[in-house]
């Protein structure tokens, strides 16, 4: 390779390193245990948002509660809020969330949120779960 191609290969990979990460939207709200530094965030929905949502729709979400401090240093979430038939995780990238709820039974993932689902919560429960967090993400 001649030291001008050099040269160029080199700039390019400078200029496209640099449009990559000048594209990166700031952190979500919420607890940040865990996070990855420099992660790029997929979207700003959070476990709270989650929560609400699924309570809105008339599903159970009984003694909601904030356990990111005990959860995130372990499994490397942002957020996590437990409530008595579920648990909603937030991870920093989709990544993540899979590798979490591929080695985790009773779980659903969408992008980088997990649902871990308790052990009374019916089929027909989890589907109705699952479209809430469908609908968080559109």
């Amino acid at each position: 390779m001649t030291a001008l191609r050099a040269r160029a290969v080199i700039a390019a990979a400078v200029l496209a390193a640099t449009a990559i990460t000048g594209c990166q939207r700031p952190p979500a709200p919420g607890p940040q245990a865990g996070a990855l530094t420099g992660a790029p965030i997929l979207n700003t929905v959070t476990a709270q948002a989650v929560v609400r949502d699924v309570g809105a729709a008339g599903l159970p979400v009984a003694h909601p509660r904030d356990v990111s401090k005990q959860k995130c240093p372990d499994i490397k979430c942002i957020e996590a809020i437990e409530t008595d038939p579920i648990t909603v995780l937030i991870f920093s990238t989709t990544g993540a969330a899979e590798g979490y709820a591929g080695a985790t039974p009773s779980t659903f993932q969408a992008m980088n949120i997990v649902l871990q689902f308790g052990p009374t919560v019916t089929a027909t429960d989890k589907t109705a779960y699952e479209q809430v967090v469908n609908k968080e993400l559109l």
